[in-house]
């Protein structure tokens, strides 16, 4: 739960305070999403969807003592309020191959060609390993390993205790070392390397 502090009187935040107030967190705020739905338009409907749910309740942020987390699990909570009203599955993959992943065009400057296919096919492993490994599982080591929150940010964001988070990441690493250990290389990869 977020620390609220006591003797703060909450402020009246208007508009460009509102604003003031969350844009340093609305690029984490859609890195979360899209890691959760893996669709941009999911992602930016559920950030949209929490920010118009926050604006109601704008008076509360100027309260908050730490906001990224609470601010990951408002976001959190939604997605999972909406899968379960919805009744589905988060998306495992892009039935292309392709995806709007906003930090695939981040890359080292000027890679060479043999770096870059590398890169993309450690990338493309590492999410096909990640899609293939239980949801709870996947959501840990999104948040703690992929988008570097601590166990104790990511008890906040998710509700869960630091010890049950531990044990669900040991777990989730040993799930991810075995699911990689396993996989072969794919086969179109196999053929441009030779």
């Amino acid at each position: 739960m977020a620390t609220i502090i006591p003797w703060k009187r909450r402020a009246r935040v208007d508009e460009e305070g509102f604003e003031q107030l969350l844009r340093p967190h609305l690029q984490a705020m859609y890195r979360l999403a899209w890691r959760l739905l893996r669709n941009r338009e999911d992602a930016e409907d559920l950030v949209q969807e929490v920010v118009l749910q926050l604006y109601r309740r704008r008076e509360e942020l100027a309260a908050v003592e730490v906001l990224r987390p609470w601010l990951m699990r408002v976001l959190y909570h939604r997605f999972v309020d909406e899968q379960r009203r919805r009744g589905r599955q988060v998306p495992l993959a892009e039935p292309d191959g392709e995806t709007d992943d906003p930090l695939d065009g981040v890359a080292h400057p000027d890679p060479e060609p043999g770096q870059l296919l590398q890169r993309m096919q450690d990338v493309s492993t590492l999410q096909a390993a990640l899609d293939g490994l239980p949801e709870i599982h996947r959501q840990v080591l999104l948040l703690h390993d992929v988008e570097g929150y601590t166990l104790k940010e990511v008890s906040v964001i998710t509700g869960a205790p630091v010890g049950t988070l531990k044990s669900r990441l040991n777990r989730a690493r040993a799930a991810l070392k075995k699911v990689l250990t396993e996989m072969e290389p794919s086969a179109g990869l196999r053929r441009v390397a030779e």
